[in-house]
């Protein structure tokens, strides 16, 4: 969190891993949901990013997007109701 109160973001470039952790969210989560595909897209970069360390928290006012981040068992901030 301190990152984000300083304004310092990383940029992560897509793999093939980000495609596939997208794709495994379609049945699990994409039709009760209605998650979009480019929200997926975005949640599977985070969730995989986060399973190898390099974020702690997903950042995001998506109230859906958290709620699956945090099905996934990842901690998630929403930051209009959060102090950064």
């Amino acid at each position: 969190m301190e990152d984000i109160a300083n304004w310092v973001f990383s940029v992560a470039a897509l793999t093939r891993d980000h495609y596939d952790e997208a794709g495994g969210l379609i049945e699990p989560h994409g039709a009760a949901c209605a998650l979009p595909t480019p929200d997926r897209l975005q949640l599977g970069v985070a969730l995989s990013l986060h399973r190898g360390g390099a974020v702690e928290n997903l950042v995001d006012a998506d109230l859906l997007l958290c709620k699956v981040g945090a099905v996934k068992g990842r901690p998630v901030t929403d930051p209009e109701s959060a102090t950064l």
